[in-house]
């Protein structure tokens, strides 16, 4: 009825939690995205800061030093040239995390160090006497601040970083000249606060968009999967089916029609175990699927009964040991004396044994054993394994083994019958009972599947 069973290491436990994954995936995509943006951002500021230096340096002369224009000039055009060295050593490897990281920290230096260069300006470029030309200054200051800021704006430390260091060294420049009033500070707090809020809110605007748009990708993706898994499970159910259906169907038509005379009766008796046989596999087909489906529902409920554990496992040995016997695989019980009761649903945990013991007859090969084991466990509970030395699976497989639908090779390919749904519907009957499913397996060397029932389930005698 499912996926491979099989014994021992290396473990792996069947826990598998797509949900935290998926979000810290989109969280990584959403990270390299703002990186991404803010790397496309710095070509504005590298192309703008050499053109608004030069134009700031031209309408300068005259009213400054030639060598301070030149100083400062240089300063800016070199921290210009080295976002631009930055931005091409980075280009083909910010997909790494270590890479962007070190990338976004030497970003954020440059541009504070490029931003303290323009507070600076209104300090060594300051026009005395000259209303006009401090006013165009204070101006272009105002403008490349802007647009520096707006350019970042899909990473705020950045955004924070070049703000602080702009307004302090534009402070310590209009302090120098003894501009500095109640009025200025708040015209200059105001404004970077201004510049703050607007980033902020770009950078939330963006933040959301890209968490749509992956968790839209993730969404549609998932549903592709899904849908994959489940056109492939009809794919297996139509052969899982029409095999039994076929054998009730023939058979049952050569007892109809007697079609070997009259007095064939041990023949007929023959055919009819057959029938039986077919109806009984179908009838555990129907029954994991609505089971299952009813777990989802959330609307399958279970039996508060006491439940004797030896009883239970001697009734799921006799259901398997046929299939045991004509797979040549022995069957082995280990259940201490007397066995353990629990409180719980009968049926329920008939239904886990049973899947368990199957898969493990299943995947086990001629002359191969398979072990049940009953034991109390270290915190007072009840452990129930079963172990064999069969096909097993890879670690890695295990989480797609617990998937409803979850197929370990195609339905072309695959050489064991089974619907994919045994192992989730054991893992949600152990879980609704409050215990742990566990599946170790290893390739070529078995599985053990152990299921873990908490104290508070235990009966004592």
């Amino acid at each position: 009825m499912q996926e491979p069973s099989g014994l021992q290491q290396p473990e792996a436990v069947a826990q598998p939690s797509p949900a935290k994954p998926a979000k810290q995936d989109i969280a990584g995509q959403i990270r390299r995205e703002q990186v991404n943006y803010l790397r496309r951002g710095s070509v504005l500021s590298y192309s703008l800061h050499p053109i608004a230096a030069g134009l700031i340096a031209i309408a300068m002369l005259g009213q400054v030093p030639h060598q301070a224009i030149g100083l400062w000039l240089l300063a800016v055009w070199a921290a210009a040239a080295a976002r631009v060295i930055l931005w091409h050593r980075y280009r083909a490897s910010l997909d790494s995390a270590a890479a962007a990281a070190e990338w976004v920290a030497l970003f954020t230096a440059i541009a504070v160090a490029s931003g303290m260069l323009w507070g600076i300006a209104a300090l060594v470029l300051w026009p005395a006497d000259a209303y006009t030309h401090q006013i165009l200054l204070l101006l272009s200051l105002v403008a490349v601040t802007a647009v520096d800021v707006l350019a970042m704006a899909s990473f705020m430390p950045a955004v924070l970083s070049v703000l602080a260091a702009t307004s302090l060294a534009l402070f310590v420049a209009l302090y120098w000249h003894g501009l500095i009033s109640p009025l200025t500070i708040c015209a200059m707090a105001f404004y970077a606060a201004l510049l703050a809020v607007g980033a902020r809110h770009i950078n939330r605007l963006l933040f959301e968009s890209l968490r749509l748009r992956f968790e839209l990708a993730a969404a549609t993706a998932a549903a592709q999967s899904a849908n994959m898994a489940k056109s492939e499970f009809i794919a297996n159910m139509s052969h899982e089916l029409r095999t039994p259906l076929n054998a009730v169907i023939g058979f049952s038509e050569i007892i109809k029609d007697q079609m070997f005379g009259a007095d064939a009766l041990p023949r007929y008796v023959a055919y009819a175990a057959d029938i039986h046989r077919s109806g009984s596999h179908l009838l555990e087909i129907i029954n994991d699927i609505l089971d299952l489906s009813k777990i989802e529902a959330g609307k399958l409920e279970l039996k508060d009964e006491r439940v004797e554990l030896g009883e239970v496992v001697k009734v799921c040995l006799a259901l398997v040991i046929d299939r045991a016997e004509q797979a040549g695989v022995a069957l082995v019980a280990d259940i201490p004396d007397p066995p353990p009761v629990i409180r719980g649903d009968e049926r329920a945990v008939k239904q886990v044994l049973i899947n368990l013991l199957s898969n493990a007859v299943k995947f086990t090969p001629i002359g191969g054993k398979v072990l049940v084991e009953v034991r109390a466990d270290e915190r007072g509970g009840v452990c129930l394994k079963v172990q064999d030395n069969g096909i097993g699976m890879s670690p890695a497989d295990i989480p797609k083994a617990m998937e409803a639908f979850g197929q370990l090779e195609s339905s072309q390919t695959r050489k064991y019958a089974g619907t994919g749904l045994g192992l989730p519907l054991v893992k949600s009957l152990v879980e609704m009972h409050g215990g742990q499913f566990r599946l170790i397996s290893e390739v070529s060397v078995g599985t053990s599947a152990e299921v873990s029932l908490p104290a508070r389930r235990v009966v004592s005698r």
